[in-house]
């Protein structure tokens, strides 16, 4: 397979194809050189290739690029493996971009959770039994196909990427190598007594505030 095009949803911004980010994820280098990226009209995109790793190294290394255009699964599409990543990693595709997950053509499994789900998805409204968790990708979601060969899942809009405090020197420091860190206060988490006197003239009060409220650790940096 060698022209991407067929597979990915229309309009994305061809004239930009030189500075798209097109990411493959694959269990082995045999899987990614079957899709023949050299020879497609995706050659001059940034090629980036992920191969063999486990859902949260997926997340990981996708969170870590500066933009996300088009995503390749070309793993098996028999077992979960392809929906949970997309259910993880979806709205880390940038804007007009796609999601695209190939099917076992040699011999299609009876169980595909991808296909099955965003058959779900496609619906206008979709089923109210739909779980709570999927709400935000159909929202997220257009120009969605389900085709023989792919499944192919278009993004509606930008999502901000959630950290916690933790994370961010590690996920900066992917993107900006010289970047230099330094702590400059760090106050410790603890917890606070809710408990007081309480005052009310002409009725009770119902106070719904625990007994005991925490709060995290903060931590200031100089970037």
């Amino acid at each position: 397979m060698s022209d991407l095009d067929a597979l990915l949803p229309r309009p994305l911004p061809r004239r930009r194809r030189r500075r798209l980010t097109l990411v493959v994820i694959a269990h082995d280098d045999g899987e990614v050189a079957a899709l023949e990226v050299p020879q497609s009209r995706w050659r001059r995109a940034r090629l980036v290739t992920l191969v063999g790793r486990s859902e949260a190294q997926l997340e990981d290394d996708l969170a870590a690029l500066p933009a996300v255009h088009v995503v390749v699964d070309v793993r098996p599409s028999a077992g979960s493996g392809q929906r949970d990543t997309f259910e993880r990693c979806f709205f880390l595709v940038a804007h007009r971009g796609a999601w695209v997950a190939l099917r076992s053509t040699t011999r299609m499994p009876r169980h595909e959770p991808l296909p099955q789900l965003v058959g779900e998805l496609q619906v206008s409204h979709p089923n109210r039994n739909l779980p709570r968790r999927w709400r935000q990708h159909v929202r997220a979601s257009t120009g969605i196909r389900v085709t023989p060969d792919a499944v192919v899942i278009g993004k509606r809009r930008n999502h901000l990427l959630g950290l916690r405090s933790t994370e961010v020197p590690d996920l900066l420091r992917s993107r900006e190598p010289g970047l230099r860190v330094a702590e400059i206060a760090r106050l410790p988490g603890g917890t606070l007594d809710a408990h007081g006197l309480l005052h009310d003239h002409g009725a009770d009060p119902r106070v719904r505030v625990p007994d005991a409220l925490t709060y995290p650790e903060h931590v200031v940096r100089r970037y």
